[in-house]
């Protein structure tokens, strides 16, 4: 079926009518028209949300930053607070968070030690920053020489699977011998910087010259004036380039095991979903495929989801595992919802069976009818256990075959292709065929591929 304007849209509903209208984010504007700026906005918030933006500065994503900004009301910011900290909660599913309690502990001990003789907060210094990611260090040495400015060297051990080296540097000193520590970087300071010295006395350039005076004050501030990681070599004397990337790792490190698409998500569906009690979002995979359905004679938008983590839960009354998925799929023109629909898929296994399902994971698979047009889909599920929730998201082209010419679509990729049941419609289910869609599309050595 076409649509016989370009004003209008038409959706082919078989099982499903939901039609609501979804608005976007609400942006906050000033009275003459202009967009606030990010500080302008947190300082309109509650006290409590303005000491959360602090508190999470060093370790959050712009995205979710952006996203914060976004919202428009405490109800949602709570929950957002709460599923940023449970994204980083290394023991998912026991009442303490480990991660937000370490990190506020050292957000404390940085603003209350760091901020002694500076004109800034203690974690907004270079110190804080560097304790609040990297925790106190394996040893601190406070360098008071006569001839070298004050100078502070943090000894860590680094994680290589991180992108750090195995043992690592940082460090501090009082440019010109006054004000808040600073970060000191090889190749931007220079070791001069660390050197008391007399007009004329030495040039920038010389490090040779330079070097053998920091050696004789002081070996070990003569060390790191050139590399942060010990036993690098460097080339004449020269400060090794290592520095500004290793810093840029370090920066990045709170950043790294994050997946922020679950904050753009957040935004996106919080109308949809009940956000405040969602708080455990997870990754998954999944595939979508646009075929025309050769009997009924129009396009079906199929799709297929694989959640990586499964929470379950045990049911005496039944002596069955179970847990529980709501389906809900949205169909978006320009950013508007036009059709939505919900489903409910409850569980239950016995421990043979469930074993079977962990090792394979759950697939949830749905199909619907469209006409012709560009799309945004968009699939969210929820698990009942531990309030698990996950989202897909693709674009989609819907494109009639012409009358009377062979119709063609991409090919699927399978596990299994295998009979299909005559007496219900099911996804990926063609005529006679059903194909098993493997969302990962990964596959062992001694599995059989199927191409349908």
């Amino acid at each position: 079926m076409k649509s016989r304007t370009s004003s209008k849209l038409v959706i082919l509903i078989v099982f499903w009518i939901v039609v609501i209208n979804f608005p976007g984010a609400v942006s906050r504007l000033v009275a003459s028209g202009k967009k606030l700026s990010a500080n302008e906005v947190i300082q309109q918030l509650d006290e409590k949300y303005q000491k959360w933006w602090d508190l999470v500065a060093h370790i959050s994503t712009p995205l979710e930053r952006q996203v914060f900004l976004d919202l428009t009301n405490n109800r949602d910011r709570d929950a957002f607070i709460s599923l940023f900290w449970s994204q980083r909660d290394p023991s998912k599913g026991t009442p303490e968070n480990e991660f937000e309690e370490e990190h506020i502990k050292r957000f404390n001990y940085a603003s209350y030690y760091f901020g002694f003789g500076s004109p800034l907060p203690g974690w907004k210094t270079d110190r804080g920053r560097i304790y609040i990611i990297l925790g106190p260090p394996v040893s601190r040495n406070e360098v008071i020489s006569s001839g070298i400015y004050p100078v502070e060297i943090w000894e860590y051990y680094g994680n290589p699977e991180m992108g750090l080296p195995t043992a690592f540097r940082v460090v501090f000193y009082k440019k010109s011998g006054s004000g808040d520590y600073r970060l000191y970087l090889p190749t931007t300071d220079g070791p001069g910087n660390l050197l008391i010295r007399h007009t004329g006395e030495f040039e920038d350039n010389n490090y040779v010259k330079i070097y053998q005076k920091l050696k004789e004050l002081n070996p070990q501030v003569a060390e790191v004036s050139l590399s942060l990681i010990p036993g690098e070599e460097v080339f004449n004397f020269s400060p090794s380039l290592q520095a500004p990337i290793l810093m840029s790792r370090i920066y990045e490190l709170p950043k790294r095991a994050i997946n922020a698409t679950y904050a753009r998500n957040f935004l996106n569906f919080k109308g949809v979903v009940d956000v405040s009690v969602t708080t455990n979002y997870i990754n998954s995979r999944g595939d979508l495929a646009v075929i025309p359905d050769p009997i009924l004679k129009m396009n079906m938008i199929h799709f297929s989801i694989l959640p990586e983590r499964l929470s379950v839960d045990y049911s005496e009354e039944k002596d069955k595992y179970y847990f529980s998925y709501q389906l809900t799929a949205l169909l978006k023109r320009n950013g508007e919802v036009i059709f939505q629909y919900s489903k409910n898929y409850p569980f239950y296994y016995s421990k043979e069976e469930l074993e079977g399902v962990l090792s394979h994971g759950m697939v949830i698979a749905d199909y619907f009818p469209a006409v012709d047009g560009e799309f945004e889909f968009s699939a969210i599920i929820e698990n009942s256990v531990n309030r698990e929730i996950t989202y897909y998201e693709r674009n989609v082209t819907v494109v009639s075959p012409s009358p009377g010419l062979p119709m063609a679509w991409q090919p699927l990729i399978s596990h299994q292709i295998g009979k299909a049941n005559q007496l219900f419609l099911s996804s990926y289910n063609f005529v006679d065929d059903q194909v098993m869609i493997e969302p990962r599309r990964e596959f062992g050595t001694r599995e059989e591929l199927f191409i349908y």
